[in-house]
């Protein structure tokens, strides 16, 4: 498989792995049969944004590193 299919292929597993624990999250939290769907949708998206928030912090945290790393090893090289 190419480089982009699989960048595509992982992103796509990383949201549905967001999806299905934000989905467990709300069940959990509103197990009575009386609570308000439009509550248990709002909550859905708040866990949702968070996670999201998280993955992309994560994923700039670690493109900074890798690219600090890149530009010491290419200094060393041309010295």
């Amino acid at each position: 498989m190419r480089t982009r299919a699989k960048r595509e292929l992982f992103v796509g597993l990383q949201y549905l792995l967001l999806g299905v624990i934000s989905e467990l999250a709300v069940i959990r939290w509103f197990r009575k049969e009386g609570s308000d769907q439009v509550i248990q949708i709002v909550a859905w998206c708040v866990v949702f944004f968070v996670l999201t928030l998280l993955r992309f912090t994560i994923i700039v945290i670690t493109s900074q590193v890798r690219r600090d790393q890149y530009q010491t090893i290419s200094r060393r090289n041309w010295i």
